[in-house]
């Protein structure tokens, strides 16, 4: 195929963050001072970025910064002190900084990550850094999410599909990353139809389409037309990858979709079966009266169990610094 590539992925931004030792009182400080260059998670062009920091491998136990709203700069300068927490523990540690925006219909969306194993840290006095973010790792097997936009206007008999972007795609490549590209097929009782596709986005995990994509469907068939989706990695030398797969369940709907493992198909991915995908104040596009624009559902909704909306996390006045006793383990 001859693809036409797109732009190579923006980075990430940067992180600077303090961390020290207070042998008197056994406690880790660890101080969150700002972000610099922070990508746009948001349709306004902006993310409200917040952190969480670990020491890992204990996951049980995170402390937040606050969120800071519409800032790709951030400046948060929060102190958070890890109590009873004796050194030969701490240097058994690695601490891991989490960056995310926040989202208040559905799951936070992960900007980026840094991790630092503590023995490596001379903590006797408070030391300083500039890390560069690197792509959220996720442990869990999982090929990504995609948002995809789907309306129908019944006054035009079309389908527009946008393709709006994705986050967490495995990584397809031995330089541990993928040129992802999407491919739509607009598909009548099992059969192929229509094709088509985005740009490629070259050596990104997390990329940002926004194209949209019109298909000529008469409402007579459309209650047997399905649209699917595929999430490719593009290769120069060798026969392009697939990176998963998803199949729309209606044809009005802005959602993250989870993409499936390609040995899945043509089965409905289990990630989509069992939910109520339409909220109750959004009737079908066959119910609309003729002559509207069914438009599609904003904002997101979160496909791993039923729609719910999390509280913004630190948005509440709390103490400075924060604390977590780590005495014991």
């Amino acid at each position: 195929e001859d693809d036409h590539e797109g732009p190579v992925c923006e980075k990430l931004g940067r992180i600077q963050f303090s961390v020290g030792y207070n042998f008197q009182e056994s406690t880790l400080t660890v101080k969150i001072l700002k972000g610099q260059d922070l990508p746009a998670k948001d349709f306004s062009g902006t993310s409200d970025p917040f952190v969480k920091i670990y020491l890992l491998p204990d996951k049980k136990h995170k402390l937040e910064t606050k969120v800071k709203r519409k800032n790709l700069n951030p400046h948060w300068n929060e102190t958070f002190l890890f109590e009873g927490f004796p050194y030969e523990k701490v240097v058994q540690r690695t601490l891991y900084l989490q960056v995310l925006d926040y989202d208040r219909f559905s799951r936070n969306d992960p900007i980026g990550e840094v991790s630092i194993p503590l023995n490596k840290v001379d903590l006797a006095h408070m030391q300083t850094f500039w890390k560069e973010l690197k792509p959220c790792s996720d442990g869990s097997g999982s090929r990504g999410d995609l948002l995809v936009s789907l309306c129908y206007n019944p006054t035009a008999n079309t389908i527009t599909v946008s393709i709006i972007k994705a986050r967490n795609l495995k990584a397809m490549d031995i330089g541990g990353t993928s040129d992802p590209y999407v491919k739509v097929w607009l598909m009548h009782k099992d059969k192929r139809v229509e094709k088509k596709k985005t740009v490629v986005m070259k050596r990104c995990l997390n990329p940002v389409f926004n194209e949209s994509f019109p298909f000529d469907v008469p409402a007579h068939v459309l209650r047997e037309t399905t649209i699917i989706i595929t999430v490719m990695d593009k290769d120069r030398l060798s026969r392009n990858d697939v990176i998963g797969k998803v199949r729309s369940l209606e044809c009005q709907q802005t959602d993250w979709l989870y993409l499936s493992i390609v040995e899945e198909w043509p089965r409905r991915s289990k990630a989509l079966e069992g939910h109520d995908r339409t909220p109750a104040y959004c009737s079908s596009p066959m119910a609309r009266p003729q002559g509207l624009i069914a438009p599609p559902i904003t904002p997101f909704f979160c496909l791993q169990g039923p729609s719910h909306t999390t509280p913004p996390p630190s948005l509440l006045p709390h103490p400075t610094p924060k604390t977590c006793p780590y005495a014991q383990d």
